[in-house]
């Protein structure tokens, strides 16, 4: 069995608005009794069972597994995807077209992206380190990417515009 994705706890957030209005009520402020404490959470710890896909397609289902569990630096091309999955790069074009409405190259870039911006948030790396780590020439090169996948810079994605 997968393992399980999890949304993250911000305990100490909560720990720490709990102990404010503790703070307020020890100190005679009149505090209703219903209220509530309400801290948005973090985000989601991705797991192995939320990058496994299973659509109709078993050579998509194939390929979109590989392209999710492909280390972020490694480069995806068609002649390996085409490869890992058994098909002619004809078919696999096809059934990615047929199954999900885009070109592998569009998907790769997509999953690939959607995995850096989540670098992005979850960590104050530099764009020149987060570039090394996900395989790209540079920092200048990560922005192009980012940009023409997403429309949006790094910084934005960072700070969640």
């Amino acid at each position: 069995k997968p393992a399980l994705s999890s949304i993250r706890f911000p305990g100490k957030k909560l720990g720490r608005a709990a102990a404010e209005l503790l703070f307020r009520m020890m100190n005679g402020e009149s505090v209703p009794m219903d209220t509530r404490i309400t801290i948005a959470s973090p985000g989601i710890t991705v797991r192995e069972s939320t990058g496994r896909v299973e659509l109709a397609d078993p050579v998509v289902t194939r390929a979109m597994n590989f392209i999710r569990q492909c280390p972020l630096d490694r480069v995806i091309d068609a002649e390996l995807l085409c490869r890992e999955v058994g098909a002619s790069r004809e078919q696999v074009r096809q059934r990615f077209h047929a199954t999900l409405g885009r070109t592998p190259k569009q998907e790769i870039d997509r999953v690939r992206c959607e995995r850096v911006a989540e670098l992005l948030r979850r960590t104050d790396w530099t764009l020149e380190r987060l570039s090394e780590h996900c395989g790209f020439s540079g920092g200048d090169e990560l922005c192009r990417f980012i940009k023409r996948v997403t429309g949006s810079t790094p910084g934005e994605i960072r700070k969640g515009a």
